[in-house]
């Protein structure tokens, strides 16, 4: 084994630590970006369990109890904003949650209580999250089926065969799950150029529908209204009704925060389900609506297994003469 040898000069004596830091400086800046299946490394909680206990995640309840055999399953965009995108997500919350507490709690049909809303920008220890613009529902599959639906949906969205593209946010506005027991502060996006995300949306919604799960954004028929609205009318409370209900003209949207109350009513010349903001709520959000948003990939987790499925980033702006 050859030893390192240094120069008997004073300088390097005295001063080698202070060389170290000049030389590990330089090469942290020279670092290139961390790719993105890094933090795939990290998606799972560090609490885990197997039975529904709202004390470890502020009140929540699973929409999908845990079933042994079962896979959890979720196709998705994911995006990691940079400092300056999670200021400026951060600055506009802040003015949200503030106008939140400060807001009457007899308006929102819950007397007891102001609307308390929770961050989805980072994790209880203070580090960022990633945030996402979902494909599918929260699906299960079972173990002898998923890598089934692993294979079908790569190949559905090669064929889809979308080049990576950015969406800009337009709206703040409040979601209601389906359950109403839970309601989303969302950003909603434009659509692309060329609509790529709803292509995508289409090739996964087909596959999901084929595999007998349920699909995302799908327009429903007359029937199905009617009885959704009759069964809605006996059981949904009364306070959901503003909860919002995208379909797929105005569904993709990111999440920032949830509640477990529902939001004030909106006004009456306010779209359903857009957030009244006020004057420094809007300030904050002008400068939100500023941002690019690009994706050059979907991500599809199957319990903690997360694949990454590039979009076509060499497609051809044209086609040859041979088609």
């Amino acid at each position: 084994m050859t030893l390192v040898t240094y120069s008997d000069s004073d300088d390097e004596h005295v001063h080698p630590l202070k060389k170290r830091k000049t030389s590990n400086a330089t090469t942290i800046n020279a670092l290139p970006p961390l790719p993105s299946t890094f933090h795939d490394l990290y998606s799972s909680t560090a609490r885990v369990s197997t039975s529904d206990d709202p004390s470890l995640h502020g009140g929540r309840r699973r929409v999908v109890p845990h079933v042994e055999g079962n896979w959890p399953t979720h196709v998705y965009f994911e995006w990691h904003p940079s400092q300056t995108e999670h200021k400026l997500l951060s600055s506009l919350l802040s003015t949200v949650q503030a106008q939140a507490e400060a807001s009457d709690p007899h308006v929102t049909g819950h007397p007891a209580a102001t609307q308390k809303v929770h961050s989805l920008l980072q994790s209880e220890l203070g580090v960022p999250s990633p945030l996402h613009v979902s494909l599918s529902r929260p699906l299960v599959f079972r173990t002898e089926t998923k890598d089934t639906f692993l294979e079908r949906v790569t190949a559905a969205i090669a064929r889809a065969d979308v080049r990576p593209f950015a969406v800009n946010p337009t709206e703040l506005a409040w979601h209601g799950n389906e359950d109403m027991t839970r309601w989303f502060l969302v950003l909603r996006v434009a659509k692309p150029d060329g609509d790529d995300m709803r292509k995508l949306l289409e090739a996964c919604n087909k596959v999901v529908v084929g595999m007998g799960q349920p699909a995302l954004y799908a327009e429903e028929n007359a029937a199905e209204r009617k009885a959704k609205t009759t069964t809605q009318e006996r059981t949904r409370p009364r306070e959901a009704e503003n909860a919002g209900n995208p379909k797929a003209a105005d569904a993709f949207h990111i999440s920032i925060a949830w509640s477990l109350h529902p939001p004030p009513p909106p006004s009456t010349d306010s779209e359903a389900g857009v957030t009244p903001l006020g004057e420094v709520t809007e300030t904050a959000m002008n400068e939100v609506r500023k941002l690019r948003i690009s994706f050059s990939e979907v991500k599809l987790k199957i319990g903690r297994d997360v694949r990454v499925l590039p979009l076509n980033a060499k497609k051809a702006e044209g086609r040859s003469i041979l088609g």
